[in-house]
């Protein structure tokens, strides 16, 4: 019988080896993991049955229930304008596109609300946008306050507008061009520093109009003596400033960052040309689920840690029926 090359085998496992150890294929499996977690928690929700809005024993100025509506339109155009993004770059690039992936793995992140609730409220969407009970009482674990009245606003700043996530690193890459043209061989020394300034100015310029232009949501849970606006309803915590420009901005820009610099694909999408192209398309969208639910992740973690160590204050005076019940 003919026998077989010593290192045959080898030839033929190594790249197998190789290929499922990549960071394409472990950032997938991490999209796989959020997938199937989200879809058993989605699953125990559904089947309770009691999916509603939020009662309305509330009242609410007209012109804050007109700005809430246009937030909400705005909103829609803003998710469509993503898509229509990722649709056209991807087909530029005969494959899923970077935008495309960070896109698409926002929208699978929505799950992740039950954390601004987790032990108390570090969060209260809108309760006049359109929305509906919210699937946190369902994650085992969950001991929020209120689990009868905890909803998610389906558009305006929860749910569809995790979609929206990459403005962020999109705004942050905007304020940071001029930077980068002037400066382009600039080393890690000084970029990191210009990714953190540019970062918190983003997230002041989203968050602000959000919370004090539309009304949006709040941070109910803050200190206020570390906050902007700090004791109003509409208070600009500085620990959610600095941790969304951290996760939320940064973390994505500067991955795209590294990746033009040294003319590889990002660190996500590496390995992916040891796949059939199918697959390949495939695992980059595994792999943007995986890492936008890391970013999202890591963002409602250290939120709740951050702020309760900075020792929250009690509700602001002036919190309204429309934001959170009293």
């Amino acid at each position: 019988m003919p026998t077989r090359c010593p290192d045959a085998t080898a030839r033929t496992t190594g790249p197998r080896t190789r290929r499922w150890r990549s960071p394409i294929a472990l950032w997938a499996g991490c999209g796989i993991i959020a997938v199937l977690v989200q879809t058993a928690i989605f699953t125990r929700w559904l089947a309770a049955g009691n999916i509603h809005s939020a009662p309305k024993d509330f009242t609410i100025p007209t012109y804050r229930a007109a700005l809430i509506w246009a937030e909400q339109a705005v909103a829609i155009l803003i998710v469509v304008f993503c898509f229509v993004v990722a649709w056209r770059q991807s087909r530029r690039e005969h494959n899923v596109s970077w935008n495309a992936a960070l896109i698409i793995g926002g929208t699978f992140t929505f799950w992740l609300g039950f954390l601004s609730c987790w032990d108390r409220q570090y969060a209260a969407a809108n309760r006049y946008a359109l929305n509906i009970t919210s699937w946190a009482p369902y994650v085992p674990g969950w001991h929020g306050p209120y689990p009868e009245r905890q909803i998610e606003s389906i558009v305006g700043a929860q749910m569809l507008m995790y979609t929206a996530i990459i403005a962020w690193p999109w705004l942050q890459l905007f304020l940071l061009h001029p930077i980068l043209r002037r400066k382009p061989h600039w080393g890690l020394a000084r970029l990191i520093p210009a990714l953190l300034i540019t970062g918190l100015v983003a997230d002041l310029l989203i968050e602000g109009t959000l919370i004090v232009l539309f009304g949006a949501y709040s941070w109910p849970v803050a200190n206020r003596d570390l906050a902007l606006f700090g004791g109003h309803w509409y208070q600009l915590p500085l620990v959610s400033v600095a941790v969304g420009a951290v996760t939320m901005a940064c973390m994505p820009t500067f991955m795209q960052l590294r990746a033009e610099r040294s003319g590889r694909p990002v660190h996500i999408f590496r390995g992916g040309e040891l796949f059939a192209r199918p697959a390949h398309a495939w695992l980059r969208v595994l792999a943007g689920v995986g890492f936008m639910n890391a970013v999202m992740g890591l963002y409602w973690v250290l939120l709740p840690l951050f702020a309760t160590a900075s020792g929250p204050d009690p509700l602001p005076a002036d919190m309204p029926g429309w934001l959170w019940h009293s």
